[in-house]
């Protein structure tokens, strides 16, 4: 189990990670957490092969944040 932690899809997975606990404190800051994770899934739905960060991009985006 250690040896996956030094893995490139270890270190994209954990950059991922941060960018959407980024992006989550940016939509606390005005209250739009559920809509942001909402537009986010609904991107997943519409475009199953994009990635976590571009559905969170997408999700900020629409709410203009």
């Amino acid at each position: 189990m250690d040896t996956y932690y030094n893995t490139p899809e270890a270190q994209k997975e954990a950059e991922q990670n941060a960018y959407v606990d980024w992006a989550l404190v940016q939509a606390d800051k005005y209250g739009l957490q559920v809509e942001v994770v909402w537009s986010a899934f609904k991107h997943k739905e519409q475009f199953p092969s994009a990635s976590l960060k571009e559905c969170f991009q997408v999700g900020l985006d629409e709410w203009d944040i």
